[in-house]
């Protein structure tokens, strides 16, 4: 009887949960970060805070950021899961990775018992301000560096980690890549459609190598086709297997008439001469013989 009661006890710690968010708004490729209260300093922190009861830590990721920041977000990845034990208690931390509903949403701006007001800030701008510790800035850095985002299914009881298909959207896939993947600038990429940068298009080369499975979505080769001037080294990778590439339709339209109606003439070059390379009938790219002589006169 002694002993069960002894091991009943090693598990009897009362456990507080506390959901943080770390949230990035490509459309202004800034991070929301909250002015908190001046009893804790009146600092600069993440949102976040106390998971409440019969409260799951998703719900409470999304309410306190709500309350401290003035910001709906959507969940997109979970940084990290911290449980640490102290005394006859312990502390479970779920860190989040977010985006804003809406990009173009004004923090809150008023102080009020959560928080004095929120902003978007870039990373200059946090090294500015008095943190209340380091963790804001080191998420940034580790997102930068390239390190992993799991993906939200890790906190689901018995589930699977989901792999990156066809038939999900690159902003969906990004998550379930792994390492090669700075998820702020894929992100960038999505809002603007287009890589054009050396960093940026070295991230989405990285992206393909991993995950080959995404060089036929719509979603990518618009990113691709968007870029001026094309990469080379994309092209050698999606053109691996060209036929999926040709037959593919973005926004419903085949990609050739695409690249045609958004006046891609370098695009549109491309695909034509890699159909007459492969002997893909050049008809499914949805150009007639005529628009396809323009392209080729194209300079």
């Amino acid at each position: 009887m002694g002993e069960r009661l002894e091991a009943r006890s090693r598990f009897a710690a009362e456990t507080y949960g506390f959901a943080l968010v770390v949230c990035y708004n490509a459309q202004r490729g800034k991070w929301l970060a909250v002015k908190e209260v001046p009893r804790k300093g009146s600092t600069w922190w993440l949102p976040g805070g106390g998971v409440d009861k019969g409260e799951d830590f998703r719900t409470a990721a999304v309410r306190e950021t709500a309350e401290e920041a003035g910001v709906d977000v959507r969940l997109t990845g979970v940084l990290r899961v911290e449980y640490t034990p102290f005394g006859q208690c312990a502390l479970l931390r779920v860190i989040f990775f977010a985006e804003p509903v809406d990009p173009f949403v004004q923090p809150k701006q008023f102080a009020d018992k959560e928080s004095e007001c929120a902003q978007w800030l870039s990373e200059l701008e946090l090294l500015q301000l008095p943190p209340r510790g380091p963790e804001l800035l080191e998420w940034i850095q580790y997102l930068n560096a390239g390190y992993p985002i799991m993906p939200l299914s890790v906190l689901e009881r018995g589930a699977k980690t989901p792999l990156a298909t066809s038939e999900h959207s690159l902003r969906d896939g990004m998550f379930y890549l792994g390492a090669c993947i700075r998820a702020p600038a894929v992100q960038s990429m999505m809002v603007h459609h287009t890589c054009d940068t050396p960093s940026a298009s070295s991230r989405l080369l990285a992206l393909l190598l991993r995950a080959p499975e995404l060089r036929s979505d719509p979603h990518v080769l618009e990113v691709i086709l968007n870029t001026s001037p094309l990469d080379r080294r994309i092209l050698q990778i999606i053109f691996l297997e060209p036929a999926p590439v040709l037959a593919a339709r973005i926004h419903g339209v085949p990609i050739g008439k695409y690249c045609v109606i958004r006046e891609n003439w370098e695009g549109a070059k491309l695909l034509v001469r890699m159909a007459a390379f492969c002997a893909f009938d050049a008809s499914e790219l949805g150009i007639d013989a005529s628009t396809i002589k323009k392209i080729l006169r194209h300079k």
